[in-house]
């Protein structure tokens, strides 16, 4: 199975942190095994923004860059295509506001791979399949 994950699942993950969902674990778990995890540009512009607001430890952004900068891992770091792009301008900043979001949805989509997420408005949307 390969999944697309987003900025907190993804840091939670990597800190085993309790605040990652059982079935999120269990699917990242198997991602890693199988199929491997996608981690959208928009995770790490999202870790850059969060880290300048004070919401997150600068290193969290340090993790997640070298997780996915290291080519012996299961991680997969998927750029913004045209075809992203174009499932971007698709969905409405009034069903989703926050563009950081609207770009991981935008990347599961034109992977057609399910996005690991709490995000309650990315879950509402009903945009991509979601996993918590």
């Amino acid at each position: 199975m390969r999944v697309v994950v987003d900025t907190h699942a993804l840091i939670w993950y990597l800190s085993d942190s309790r605040r990652l969902s059982s079935i999120s674990g269990d699917a990242l778990d198997e991602a890693v095994r199988t199929g491997g995890i996608v981690v959208p540009t928009a995770v790490l512009f999202d870790l850059v923004y969060l880290t300048e607001k004070g919401k997150l430890p600068r290193d969290d952004l340090r993790s997640v860059r070298e997780v996915v900068a290291d080519q012996t891992r299961p991680v997969e770091f998927a750029p913004v295509t045209i075809t992203v792009m174009d499932h971007f301008a698709e969905t409405s900043s009034a069903v989703l506001a926050d563009p950081w979001d609207r770009l991981m949805v935008a990347t599961a989509q034109a992977m057609a791979l399910p996005l690991v997420t709490r995000d309650e408005n990315i879950s509402a949307s009903m945009l991509v399949d979601t996993i918590w």
